[in-house]
């Protein structure tokens, strides 16, 4: 059996999405703590179940792997991944690197990767998308692939520090709590101190991005109050 880390290692041609494949290993009884790798995925999600776009040459992979931590705490698992993804892009790249609430991580601006992170019953999934060659046009916001920036980078070379990084930083998350991912992911925050706009169904909130909440909701400064908000689409003023 291949292994990376001490994850099993299932590699893909093509699959549907690699979290439905893992959620697969959880619901036929004997999941094990695996990361799942595909070439292309032919309904790959992102969040709000919006399609992901999955390119050939890009990265695409998920992490599954057994949690006790409890439902109010496995929003924190997202924001250990987007410090992973944003290490291991730059081992690779020297660029500014940012992450942007709730699961992007950018570079000089644009969207490089996503994340999803799911749970089925005690285990946990992380979905992770790099643009690595390419990148889907006409999206909601710009987007950019590390090829761009002259930077070429091999999908399982990419996936062995990825892993690394994440393991490191669940072992932080661990040992001090969110405490300690919260400072990372705040020292590399797309927009903090600035006003953001949060379309929240049919409601629009306007506020200064303030930090985190220790359910990783984002805080904003509303007319003198702090609020915290737990999903919606982020616009950013220039």
């Amino acid at each position: 059996m291949d292994m990376i880390g001490n994850y099993q290692f299932l590699k893909f041609n093509e699959i549907d999405s690699t979290n439905e494949e893992a959620k697969r290993l959880v619901v036929g009884g004997k999941p094990e703590k695996s990361v799942i790798l595909a070439d292309l995925q032919s309904a790959g999600r992102g969040r709000l179940d919006r399609k992901w776009v999955s390119k050939p040459g890009n990265f695409y992979c998920s992490l599954l792997f057994y949690t006790k931590c409890d439902m109010k705490a496995r929003p924190q698992i997202s924001f250990v991944a987007a410090i992973a993804v944003k290490e291991a892009i730059s081992d690779f790249f020297d660029g500014d690197i940012q992450l942007k609430w709730p699961n992007d991580v950018l570079a000089d601006g644009k969207k490089i990767a996503g994340i999803l992170s799911e749970s089925l019953c005690d285990w946990m999934v992380v979905g992770v998308g790099v643009n690595l060659l390419n990148y889907p046009d006409n999206m909601r916001y710009p987007a950019t692939c590390l090829q761009g920036f002259g930077v070429n980078v091999k999908v399982e070379e990419l996936l062995k520090t990825f892993v690394k990084y994440f393991d490191l930083n669940m072992a932080l998350l661990e040992k001090e709590g969110f405490e300690g991912i919260k400072k990372k992911w705040l020292e590399s925050a797309y927009k903090l101190g600035c006003v953001v706009k949060i379309n929240l169904n049919n409601s629009l909130l306007e506020g200064v991005f303030e930090g985190l909440s220790e359910g990783g909701e984002m805080i904003l400064l509303v007319d003198g109050k702090s609020e915290s908000v737990l999903s919606g689409d982020v616009m950013y003023s220039e």
